[in-house]
């Protein structure tokens, strides 16, 4: 998208941010699983998993409205976006907790807040290039 000085707005890194969240929770469930048994891994990958749906919700929602004459129609998008990532996550853990036996509660909530942390870290860093 350009404006008035010839410069460019760009796409917000969106992608590469669900790639490396979804690449680091694979991996460390992994480790998980091998080091601290199968039921330890599969929950950090169900909270992993939980963060990363409604990231993507969000994105999706968020992300597909473009130009500053559109500006209202991307903020009402927006907000849909993080009201459908709200409740998306608790609908996910609701089915994780009512479903899934055995479980590690412990585990749900590191793999969802270290996935978050992961979200604002990867934004931060490619946000400044």
């Amino acid at each position: 998208m350009s404006f008035a000085g010839g410069g460019t707005i760009p796409k917000p890194p969106v992608v590469r941010i669900l790639a490396t969240q979804v690449l680091l929770a694979l991996v460390l469930s992994g480790v998980i699983y091998v080091a601290k048994g199968k039921v330890d891994g599969y929950s950090l990958l169900l909270g992993c998993a939980t963060q990363i749906a409604g990231f993507a919700y969000f994105a999706l929602r968020a992300f597909r409205v473009q130009g500053a004459t559109r500006a209202a129609t991307a903020v009402g998008q927006m907000y849909l976006g993080v009201t459908g990532k709200l409740v998306l996550s608790g609908v996910l853990f609701a089915l994780v907790f009512a479903l899934v036996r055995p479980i590690s509660a412990i585990y749900v909530f590191a793999g969802f807040i270290l996935m978050q942390v992961v979200q604002v870290a990867m934004a931060a860093v490619v946000g400044r290039r």
